[in-house]
């Protein structure tokens, strides 16, 4: 009887342990993606309230420029999330200040988002009544940014996508002043953006990360650190090294972001997106999905079509006065642009 109460006592105590290790397990695993996403929400409520404030100050007040820098401040911090869900009015909202031809109406609308509010406080060329309809405009783009973040619950793949495209975003409209060509607060937005990278991850995934690869962890943040170490050092616009960010800073942290979305085994990549998620860095030669460019009927070409093709590119009979091919304007050595002649 002793024999067997001893017995009944050790399995107890072994059900007990592996219960607990379960139940630990299962805690670990579980994200708190609403974190982010209140992250997200409360930054978009905050570029829209700049904007309000921007509005009262007037294009020509002293504070103008102040209001316009910091709610470019909190979309940047939105923007992953926002932009992800919602990529034609993300893109409106920071795009290019160009008016826009709508094919089948035949209508002209005129340019809006950040980039106008910029030349209108910055230059001072615009009315004041334009200048209130761009602000009212943009924060009805901003507001319908807003309800599909909080309309949308965050989750993994959506976290990960989000975050690609930011990463890809600093290295090729931020850095490059493309996204503020009259400010050049693209580069102290960079900033922004990793540390706003920085607080997500950690308000996410880090745990997890830390407990299965904590070497992984301490890398990807010193490597932010780094980044932005070396920004405020190097504010100036015109002299950045941009090279040398990229190479040093930037590369790096996207190797990181690479291992830390396997490691964290909660995402496998979809094919259906401009992206290969398992490239290092935006640099390779996969870089980017190819299929995605590829006309759905046709994404598998045959050797005879290839050739077909790189025929007809350099064939002259094709044009209207027998001189002209596609390779006449379109240099295979220089990348393909339009050379006119």
């Amino acid at each position: 009887m002793f024999r067997y109460l001893k017995s009944l006592f050790f399995l107890i105590i072994c059900i007990s342990i592996t219960g607990c290790k379960q139940d630990k397990k299962e805690t670990i695993s579980v994200i708190n993606w609403s974190a982010a996403q209140n992250y997200y929400s409360q930054n978009i409520d905050l570029a829209l309230s700049y904007i309000d404030s921007l509005e009262t100050e007037g294009m020509h007040g002293k504070k103008a420029k102040t209001y316009f820098a910091l709610s470019r401040v909190a979309f940047k911090k939105a923007e992953p999330y926002a932009s992800y869900l919602n990529p034609e009015v993300g893109h409106r909202a920071n795009g290019p200040a160009l008016p826009i031809y709508k094919e089948d109406t035949g209508k002209i609308i005129k340019p809006v988002g950040y980039q106008k509010i910029e030349e209108s406080v910055f230059d001072n060329e615009t009315s004041e009544a334009d200048f209130k309809q761009e602000l009212y405009v943009q924060k009805g783009m901003l507001s319908n940014l807003k309800k599909a973040i909080d309309k949308r619950d965050l989750n993994p793949q959506r976290f990960f996508i989000a975050t690609h495209q930011q990463l890809l975003r600093i290295v090729s409209l931020a850095i490059s002043g493309f996204d503020t060509p009259v400010s050049h607060l693209g580069i102290d937005e960079t900033i922004v953006s990793l540390e706003s990278l920085q607080t997500v991850y950690k308000a996410t995934i880090q745990n997890s990360i830390k407990l299965k690869n904590e070497k992984l962890d301490s890398d990807f943040n010193a490597n932010i650190e780094k980044a932005i170490a070396f920004i405020k050092k190097n504010q100036d616009f015109d002299t950045f090294d941009r090279f040398t960010f990229t190479r040093d800073y930037m590369n790096p942290i996207t190797r990181n972001w690479v291992d830390i979305r396997k490691s964290s085994a909660l995402w496998e990549p979809i094919d259906t997106t401009p992206f290969n998620f398992d490239a290092p860095t935006f640099f390779e030669d996969d870089s980017f999905n190819l299929n995605y460019f590829t006309a759905a009927i046709n994404q598998n070409p045959t050797e005879k079509q290839i050739t077909l093709g790189k025929k007809l590119f350099s064939d002259p009979k094709l044009s209207e006065n027998g001189k002209m091919a596609c390779i006449t304007c379109h240099l295979p050595n220089k990348a393909m642009p339009i050379m006119l002649h």
